[in-house]
């Protein structure tokens, strides 16, 4: 697929290892190692697939960035990863450490552009339902009629309505 670029994003102990890497299977040119950005959005923008091949995560907050950001996931089965996306409904999963199937799900997403957008609409709406601001609101109103309670204080109830 010599069309494709790569992008990563962030800083890490194995960026060294990685460049070396892309130079020597010669895809050093289809690779930018772009640190540390504050500009995800507009990273976002330029993205069509998003990929995070992580051993173990919790919940990634980079994948429900890209999620809220319509991209379509292609993401490891480790963790909150496989909160976030259904197999076939959100996004992609590979198991952790198969290169192999990583790139078989990558290869999946990049043929099917149609099949992109259906995930990247599909994710973002699991987020907003998720994460969104009646979610946090809930969440915390849950919080603090919890706390409450704890402390044998009645009256409460209105917090419900």
């Amino acid at each position: 697929r010599p069309e494709v670029r790569f992008r990563i994003v962030g800083e890490g102990r194995l960026g060294a290892a990685l460049r070396r890497q892309a130079e020597d299977l010669g895809i050093a040119h289809a690779v930018s190692f772009d640190g540390v950005r504050h500009d995800i959005p507009a990273v976002l923008a330029e993205t069509h697939v998003f990929v995070l091949s992580s051993l173990w995560e919790g919940l990634p907050v980079t994948a429900v960035e890209a999620m809220a950001a319509a991209r379509p996931v292609v993401l490891t089965d480790v963790g909150g990863c496989r909160d976030l996306v259904t197999p076939g409904v959100e996004g992609w999963l590979a198991p952790p450490g198969n290169v192999a199937a990583l790139a078989t799900a990558l290869l999946e997403a990049l043929d099917d552009p149609e099949r992109q957008r259906m995930f990247g609409r599909r994710g973002r709406e699991k987020v907003r339902r998720a994460f969104g601001l009646e979610q946090y609101v809930r969440g915390h109103e849950q919080l603090y009629v919890s706390l409450v309670a704890a402390r044998g204080r009645p009256g409460v109830a209105y917090l419900h309505q």
